[in-house]
């Protein structure tokens, strides 16, 4: 790890580079933050506050109380990792963290010290088994489609949605189904994440070295399913008619 201290004015702002070397066929599950609060004479509680440098982000606030000897404290900083790993925008390169300690007793800076941080990264290793000679970024595409989104996943990934033909202008005529879930595909696409085809990897490994050359993949549909509607004939009131629509429900989503 790399600490800078700069001042300004009288404020002192730390800054924490942690560089990462994680596969490119990893996914980041959680990171935290772990260092040494060395307790000073007249701050009983402190406010820690962390921050992404690239652009100022508020990353994580939690206040500790100090006691008489060091003590260790964990912060969450899983989301700027991630970033970081997926390399998703440019203002999302790893420029490190800012590190700041505030008093809650004055509200300014505190003289509370800190010493030995260390980033804790917790990932999920890519479990293909690859045959030999084949370039892992290919196999990549038989992993299987990302379907219902889980939890508080950012990729892309299958929402819900309902429709509900009675309240949309020109539907009304639809007896059944009164409502359906219709679904639709949201999420980041990062490099070599889930492509739909060949060519969508590829695009991303491009966006990837060279965002001028390709724009990223986004995250669309990649299987779609019919619906069955019944409706009066619009000839014979009196009679009820069967129709099936094509491409009216998304089951899968993908980079594309």
């Amino acid at each position: 790890v790399n600490v800078n201290r700069t001042k300004r004015s009288t404020n002192q702002i730390d800054s924490l580079y942690f560089p990462l070397g994680l596969p490119a066929d990893e996914e980041v599950d959680h990171a935290t933050l772990r260092l040494i609060l060395l307790p000073t004479v007249g701050d009983d509680e402190v406010e820690v506050e962390v921050y992404r440098i690239a652009d100022r982000t508020p990353v994580e606030s939690r206040i500790f109380s100090i006691g008489d000897g060091p003590r260790w404290i964990e912060l969450d900083v899983t989301d700027p990792v991630v970033s970081w790993h997926e390399e998703e925008e440019e203002d999302t390169e790893n420029l490190g963290l800012e590190l700041r300690i505030l008093s809650k007793s004055s509200g300014d800076f505190s003289k509370v010290s800190w010493a030995q941080p260390v980033l804790n990264v917790f990932s999920t290793a890519g479990s293909i088994r690859r045959k030999r000679g084949a370039p892992d970024h290919l196999m990549s595409l038989h992993r299987g489609r990302k379907t219902e989104c889980r939890g508080d996943n950012k990729k892309c990934c299958r929402h819900e949605m309902t429709v509900i033909f009675k309240d949309l202008k020109g539907f009304e005529f639809i007896i059944q189904p009164k409502d359906f879930d219709a679904g639709y595909c949201k999420g980041r696409c990062p490099p070599r994440y889930n492509p739909a085809h060949h060519h969508a990897l590829l695009q991303s490994l491009i966006w990837k070295e060279d965002r001028r050359k390709a724009p990223r993949p986004c995250c669309a549909p990649s299987k779609l399913a019919e619906l069955e509607i019944l409706y009066f004939d619009e000839n014979d009131a009196s009679k009820l008619k069967v129709s099936t629509w094509k491409n009216m429900r998304v089951l899968e989503c993908a980079c594309s």
